[in-house]
């Protein structure tokens, strides 16, 4: 579904359970896109659905399934948009 693992960044999330390394993948997701939303897309405020599915397609998170990547990131995006209006 995604790119090649041979071209995916792999990064193992730091926690010492399940929950905190789903924090830091959070933590990573929202940083690289604050980092990127001034060229990406300025207008938004907050993460977006399709910079999610990018994130989980590009990135590899050691013990992660791209799918579980975005539906975590999927739930910070509808998190971020109820805090955010």
């Amino acid at each position: 579904m995604g790119l090649h693992t041979k071209v995916r960044y792999v990064i193992q999330p730091q926690g010492n359970d399940r929950t905190e390394q789903m924090r830091d993948i959070i933590v990573r997701a929202v940083d690289l896109f604050d980092r990127v939303r001034p060229v990406l897309c300025p207008h938004e405020p907050v993460i977006t659905h399709k910079y999610a599915r990018h994130l989980s397609l590009t990135l590899t998170f050691v013990g992660f399934s791209e799918e579980e990547v975005f539906r975590i990131l999927t739930r910070e995006v509808v998190r971020q948009r109820r805090i955010w209006r």
